[in-house]
């Protein structure tokens, strides 16, 4: 669901503002750069897909009944999050003057790249060069989300080690 408003001065048709494709929001889920929401998609258990607002991050409304259920199941986290995110870097990583391009859905990216310390890529790298810079990319946010160490501690919790 997606809503546009319109403004304009009283009395006046002439309209002085808009905003588009904003989403109704409720409390269980969060500000994310990576939205997540809900989908039919039969026994596939998520998916991304980049469109013209960005990177939005499906999960099987069947297997998770919420954005939170999903996220806060470790292995979801641990497995689909860094590929999902490997798919955005490489969208990014193939147009790089998104970054730059306040229009463009990928722009909020170039703040978050800074924010963990990655560097940013290069308009003129070569494919292997791209695919090195989005490895980097997702193993610096792995290490800062401790993936396989939280994974396996559920797995150990799980054993009753």
């Amino acid at each position: 669901l997606r809503f546009r408003v319109l403004l304009h001065e009283a009395g006046n048709p002439r309209l002085t503002a808009s905003v588009e494709n904003l989403r109704a929001r409720d409390d269980s889920q969060s500000e994310s750069l990576l939205p997540m929401e809900p989908a039919d998609l039969g026994e596939r258990v998520w998916q991304l897909v980049i469109g013209e607002d960005g990177p939005v991050l499906k999960f099987n409304s069947q297997v998770f009944p919420s954005a939170s259920g999903a996220e806060n199941f470790i292995p979801f986290g641990a497995m689909v999050l860094p590929e999902a995110l490997r798919q955005v870097m490489v969208a990014i990583s193939d147009d790089p003057t998104a970054l730059e391009d306040e229009g463009s859905p990928l722009y909020p990216w170039g703040a978050w790249i800074d924010s963990i310390g990655a560097d940013r890529p290069a308009a003129d790298d070569e494919e292997s060069e791209k695919e090195t810079w989005c490895n980097r990319v997702v193993d610096q946010f792995c290490n800062r989300s401790s993936f396989a160490t939280r994974l396996k501690a559920e797995l150990l919790k799980g054993s009753g080690e």
